[in-house]
């Protein structure tokens, strides 16, 4: 049965089993399935985890990973989260690899690998540095306060971040004289009657 969960489950360990140690950072891991979903948007129309992110300090995460990913995962000896004496990374291991996927279809799959694959050299810093110059996280993280839940990301609004300058060109272009006429009058409907 597909649901939220088993789709997490089988993204992470889609995206896991795509790197050559078949591990990665749970701040990598968070990001790695940050852009799974937002590649997905773009391309599908649709996230592929079902999940919620929330702005940290560290930048995006899937809402309530501690239990919704790691939980999850340990719950059911997919793979283990590693405890490593004065590393605050805390990988995330394959235990047991997935031989089928039963919840993503073929495209999905494939986005899931590729993210593991990209994602698979990359440091907690780096991927870091890079979701802090996502528009969602950064309009999310302006409302975020320690000791109160972390803001919801809009991932339409993080979308834009994968825009490249060929996309938004037509933000450059001038508007038809109708568009105009219809954006001229659309100030008049808020004024106050007197």
């Amino acid at each position: 049965m597909t649901t939220k969960i088993n789709k997490l489950m089988e993204a992470t360990m889609a995206v896991l089993q795509a790197t050559p140690e078949r591990q990665l950072k749970i701040v990598v891991l968070n990001k790695a399935l940050f852009y799974l979903d937002l590649y997905a948007l773009r391309d599908f129309g649709r996230v592929i985890t079902g999940q919620e992110y929330v702005a940290l300090p560290q930048g995006p995460v899937v809402q309530e990973y501690k239990t919704v990913i790691v939980g999850a995962l340990t719950k059911s000896k997919l793979a283990e989260q590693l405890q490593i004496d004065g590393d605050k990374a805390k990988p995330i291991r394959v235990l047991k690899p997935l031989d089928r996927f039963q919840c993503l279809d073929a495209s999905e799959l494939r986005l899931a690998e590729k993210m593991g694959a990209s994602f698979s050299n990359l440091t907690s810093i780096a991927v870091s540095e890079f979701s802090h110059t996502n528009p969602g996280w950064l309009m999310a993280h302006r409302n975020y306060f320690e000791g109160r839940p972390a803001p919801i990301i809009n991932m339409r609004l993080a979308l834009q971040q994968l825009c490249d300058d060929e996309d938004e060109a037509w933000l450059k272009e001038p508007l038809d004289p109708a568009v105009m006429t219809v954006c001229e009058s659309a100030g008049t409907a808020t004024r106050r009657w007197e």
